[in-house]
C-alpha cells in the first residue's frame, strides 16, 4: 500500500514540475500586453487568467463603483480597480503585487524548494 501511495506522490510531483516548466515557456497571446510584462512566465496560468478578467473589467464600463478590496484579499491578486490605477499611471503590474502562492518562478522545484533527490528521500521515509 505504501509503495502505491509513494508512486502516486512521485507521479504528482513530476506532473507539477512538467506543468510549471510548460507555463514558464508558453505564454498565451492575450497576456502579451505591457501591463503584464513583468508577470509573464513568472505567475501561474490560472492567476494570469484571473488577472486578465480583472483587466477586462478595468477597461470596460462595468467597473464596480466602489472597491472593497475583496478580490485582492481573497485571491492575492490586484483587482480591477488597482489595474485601472496602474493603467492610468502607465505602469505595469509588479511581481510584488502578486501573492507568492501564484509565483511559478520561485516554485520550480528545481533550484527552489524541492529537487528530485529530495522527493526520493521523502518517499523512502514513507516506504
Amino acid at each position: 500500500m505504501k509503495d502505491k501511495v509513494c508512486l502516486v506522490i512521485e507521479n504528482q510531483f513530476h506532473e507539477i514540475k512538467t506543468k510549471i516548466a510548460s507555463e514558464q515557456i508558453r505564454v498565451s497571446r492575450k497576456f502579451e500586453i505591457e501591463l503584464f510584462e513583468e508577470l509573464k512566465t513568472r505567475v501561474s496560468e490560472f492567476a494570469m487568467e484571473e488577472l486578465y478578467r480583472q483587466y477586462e473589467l478595468a477597461i470596460s464600463n462595468e467597473l464596480p463603483f466602489e472597491c472593497k478590496n475583496h478580490f485582492q484579499m481573497t485571491m492575492g491578486l490586484p483587482c480591477s480597480h488597482m489595474i485601472k490605477i496602474a493603467m492610468d499611471k502607465g505602469e505595469p503590474l509588479r511581481l510584488g503585487d502578486i501573492h507568492p502562492q501564484w509565483r511559478i518562478d520561485t516554485r520550480s522545484f528545481v533550484d527552489g524548494t524541492l529537487e528530485d533527490d529530495e522527493i526520493s528521500c521523502l518517499l523512502e521515509k514513507l516506504r
